[in-house]
């Protein structure tokens, strides 16, 4: 099983040793093939030419194809190298009033979008997304696009389907239904009644939202089935996008209007082009954005609370049915999966939230048919009886281990294998930016923040660490906190923090410590200065014991985005590249 989206081969993309960067996204046609996924036409232009070719893919690999990338033979190669990312927050009221613009709309008529207002359109020669900037086939000048001025004063423009494929779910299961249904049938689908509160020993607190969701429902699309149920702006926009779908449309070509599903404030972090420096911004795609304010959620699975999402694993990976039929597993864009197909995992281009849905999930109540977890329960460890000898609970054998357990030396210290996986995540972040800093394709640059808060050059041999300064159970290191008679003066956890600079950008890693089963992410971190991030870093430290370490939940501008952690440095290497969008050949020869 692979995980990594450059060793997926799209089979309708153009196979002939060029590379070709997508344009845009267009119409939404039916699919004869699959009729619960519609096709949809992309636009790609071969580097270095004006050559367009036009290709129809399947809605749900939209997320994949994101704008801007380069592909050849159907391989993820990179992505332009003139891409901007930056922050924009801006405020939405009267969600229905929102006008939209199409890809060859003049000046004039952003004008009047951005305005609310309504006239008629002058002979304009001005376009609002020039073609000098940001050519878009003529095939596609219908696709529509969400305009909106910013808190910042930049007039923002994206595509009608990025803010689909940002907004409205995480997984391909909640897009594909709120892609495809109304909003009365997309809740049946989505939601989970058959369960009784009594079954569990930790009911909702008054504060709570209890909800039900079925087993493809990720954690991280609650919210939007919370949303079809108490949000009418969200109701409103699924039926919006539906009546669109279904009404008939000359030559099947429909161009959706599609606007963020509710008001007030939005928060958005992007990556794009500027068509008007400082002025007029087109998004290509959206990294991250806020949800509004939600309630802490009560959550019950159809499947009683097995995790359809494994903790601090993110939403970067999907399940999508591939056939196996060369070196290279290949995407037939338009048909459905068969017994022959195999699950591989793609990196998906959804986008991120700034702060997780804070959700308790219930806890069955114990029944006398319960055979217990296999936990060895403390007993009386002086004599053992020769009648249970033979049992599955008996005690035979384990007396020394169960021993040791409780009469642990308080003065015993953490062994050397304990000791490097605490520092696994560390170690493998250390060697990843190493392998990035020897390729000399990109000049980078690794730094390692000193004792001193200095920088001084990165040696995998001799890391400088920082500690929390924290007093509560997150900040020890709890293996030792149980052998010391005055926990409070046991170790602190340990922290990293790393400067990447490469093609004239400047990132920071924060990478934690690990204590037992800790799966902590690496945080990719955005300042304008080194000064800056100095300033902020015990604000950093404060919002990551408030959180306990987990990146997502923290809602904070300079997050840009976070590492998770595979079994080779190699591995994350390429998923920093893909993250920050630096086109790396790194082979298996490098690992360290």
């Amino acid at each position: 099983m692979t995980n990594a989206l450059d060793e997926i081969r799209f089979s309708e993309l153009p196979d002939d040793g060029n590379h070709w960067v997508v344009i845009e996204h267009g119409a939404v046609r039916w699919n004869n093939d699959a009729q619960d996924e519609p096709l949809v036409d992309i636009a790609f232009r071969e580097l270095g030419s004006d050559k367009v070719a036009i290709r129809q893919i399947a809605k749900s690999y939209t997320a994949y194809l994101l704008r801007g990338s380069v592909w050849k033979n159907g391989l993820l190669v990179g992505e332009r190298d003139d891409l901007v990312d930056m922050t924009l927050d801006f405020d939405l009221h009267q969600l229905k009033d929102i006008h939209y613009i199409t890809a060859h709309s003049k000046d004039i008529e952003l004008k009047r979008a951005l305005n609310r207002s309504s006239g008629a359109i002058h002979d304009d020669p001005l376009y609002a997304i020039s073609p000098k900037q940001y050519p878009i086939p003529s095939q596609l000048k219908r696709t529509k696009y969400f305009p909106v001025r910013t808190n910042q004063g930049v007039e923002l423009i994206v595509n009608c389907l990025t803010v689909f494929d940002a907004l409205y779910g995480h997984g391909q299961f909640m897009r594909k239904t709120l892609f495809n249904y109304y909003s009365d049938k997309a809740l049946k689908l989505l939601e989970f009644k058959d369960y009784d509160i009594n079954e569990f020993e930790n009911p909702p607190r008054a504060e709570q939202y209890q909800i039900g969701v079925k087993t493809k429902v990720l954690d991280a699309d609650v919210p939007l089935v919370f949303g079809l149920k108490e949000f009418e702006s969200l109701q409103k926009s699924v039926n919006y996008l539906s009546s669109q779908l279904t009404r008939k449309a000359e030559g099947g070509d429909r161009y959706l209007s599609i606007r963020p599903w509710f008001e007030g404030n939005h928060q958005w972090h992007v990556t794009g082009l500027w068509l008007e420096p400082g002025k007029r911004f087109l998004a290509l795609r959206i990294n991250k954005f806020k949800y509004p304010q939600l309630p802490s959620f009560y959550l019950v699975r159809e499947n009683r609370n097995a995790q359809a999402q494994e903790p601090e694993s993110g939403s970067g990976t999907v399940n999508l049915p591939l056939y196996n039929t060369d070196k290279k597993p290949k995407t037939s864009g338009k048909g459905k999966s068969n017994s022959r197909s195999r699950s591989t995992k793609l990196f998906s281009g959804s986008a991120e939230m700034w702060g997780e849905p804070d959700i308790e999930k219930p806890r069955p109540k114990k029944t006398e048919n319960d055979k217990g977890s296999g936990k060895t329960e403390p007993k009386e460890l002086n004599t053992v009886s020769p009648s249970d000898m033979n049992s599955a609970k008996s005690n035979a054998g384990k007396v020394d281990v169960d021993r040791d357990k409780q009469q642990d030396n308080p003065n015993k210290q953490l062994s050397e294998e304990e000791s490097r996986e605490a520092l696994y995540a560390i170690n493998l972040i250390s060697k990843a930016l190493a392998m990035i800093q020897r390729e000399q394709s990109v000049n980078a640059q690794v730094h390692t923040l000193n004792d001193s808060l200095g920088w001084t050059q990165h040696d995998l041999l001799d890391l400088s660490f920082h500690h929390f300064q924290g007093v509560n159970n997150w900040c020890l290191n709890k293996r030792l906190a149980d052998r010391h008679d005055e926990p409070h003066k046991c170790p602190k956890r340990k922290y990293v923090v790393l400067r990447l600079r490469a093609k004239g950008m400047v990132f920071y890693f924060v990478a934690l410590e690990r204590f037992k089963n800790n799966r902590f992410r690496t945080g990719i971190l955005s300042f304008s200065s080194d000064q800056e991030l100095l300033e902020k870093l015990p604000l950093i430290e404060k919002a990551l014991i408030d959180k306990k370490g987990v990146w997502r939940n923290i809602n904070a501008p300079f997050l840009f985005s976070t590492v998770s952690h595979g079994a080779e440095s190699v591995t994350v290497a390429k998923q920093i590249c893909r993250k920050l969008g630096l086109s790396l050949k790194l082979g298996e020869g490098d690992i360290s």
